[in-house]
């Protein structure tokens, strides 16, 4: 509802400038159209639905307030705010949105908090997700993502062997407005691993590498990031219980460590259902839940992954 409230202030604004102030200003007879300019940026930015929204309330105060036919604008912003949404995937592919994840309440709400808390300017900690897989870690992010990204929050994913480009990032966007988050997904190491002195360097704050407008964020389904065998606890080297500490300690240099545990079978089913609800399942919910059981039980087992996969077969089934 705030967001909305924004939306209509912003809106409003942008026809009292354009029918005053910037009716005024031209250079060769034209103008600059306020109106179009939010249109596009709201489609662009939040997709072909809330452009053609936008499009629509920014064309009928047109067609009320300065227009000869009710509905001309209204149709001509729709179409402009749509055809800016289409852009949206190709620079923002993953169009996950907090409301779009259940559960895991309060570990999503540390993430967010410690997100807020850099694009305040407030310090920020370095995040490490780690837990069973398909439990939304990497979803997480992705949604805090594009929840922020209107408030200058931007991603940049790295994998395992870009961890070396690091600095070079941190010292292009070190002077950016705008905040960042360096995302690594899935994060391990093994023993000998090139990229792991990399990120080491990186999470200790070495001079090359702070910033204020950037933190990172990694996902891992390991508590340990680096693989460790019995075999590597025996070896010849003196100061062998260093080395150790050294290799088992990467993941106590993030500042902040949440971790997602796969769900039970309550949890499970809740999940379910509410991704029911959100698909608009028409098929009975004591039906899915019970077709939902057995899914998990022929896959990987229970967790919100295998409940999205689930209800999106059933969809499919429906239609």
């Amino acid at each position: 509802m705030r967001r909305r409230i924004v939306l209509f202030i912003i809106i409003t604004l942008c026809f009292v400038l354009q029918t005053t102030l910037f009716k005024t200003l031209s250079f060769a007879n034209i103008s600059p159209n306020l109106l179009i300019i939010a249109v596009s940026s709201f489609g662009f930015m939040r997709g072909k639905k809330e452009g053609l929204w936008v499009g629509f309330f920014c064309g009928l105060l047109i067609d009320i307030f300065c227009g000869n036919y009710i509905g001309l604008y209204a149709l001509i912003y729709m179409y402009i705010g749509f055809i800016n949404g289409l852009f949206q995937k190709r620079f923002y592919p993953d169009d996950i949105k907090l409301s779009d994840l259940h559960n895991y309440e309060r570990e999503r709400q540390e993430v967010i908090n410690n997100t807020l808390a850099l694009l305040k300017g407030k310090p920020a900690n370095n995040v490490l997700l780690y837990g069973d897989c398909g439990t939304g870690k990497s979803s997480t992010v992705k949604a805090i993502a594009n929840e922020y990204a209107c408030k200058g929050l931007r991603l940049i994913e790295l994998k395992k062997k870009q961890l070396h480009e690091i600095p070079a990032i941190v010292e292009t966007v070190s002077k950016n407005p705008l905040k960042f988050i360096i995302f690594i997904d899935d994060l391990s190491f093994t023993e000998d691993d090139d990229d792991f002195a990399a990120l080491k360097a990186i999470l200790e704050g070495s001079v090359s590498s702070t910033a204020d407008n950037l933190c990172i964020y990694a996902t891992s389904n390991r508590r340990h990031l680096v693989h460790e065998t019995f075999s590597s606890r025996e070896g010849d080297e003196i100061h062998f219980k260093d080395t150790m500490q050294e290799l088992l300690s990467l993941s106590d240099r993030f500042g902040l460590t949440v971790t997602y545990q796969k769900p039970d079978k309550k949890i499970y089913l809740d999940v379910v259902e509410k991704l029911a609800k959100q698909y608009e399942l028409k098929t009975p919910i004591d039906e899915v839940l019970q077709k939902a059981e057995a899914y998990a039980l022929s896959r990987a087992g229970r967790s919100p992954r295998v409940a999205k996969q689930f209800v999106e077969y059933m969809k499919g089934m429906e239609d």
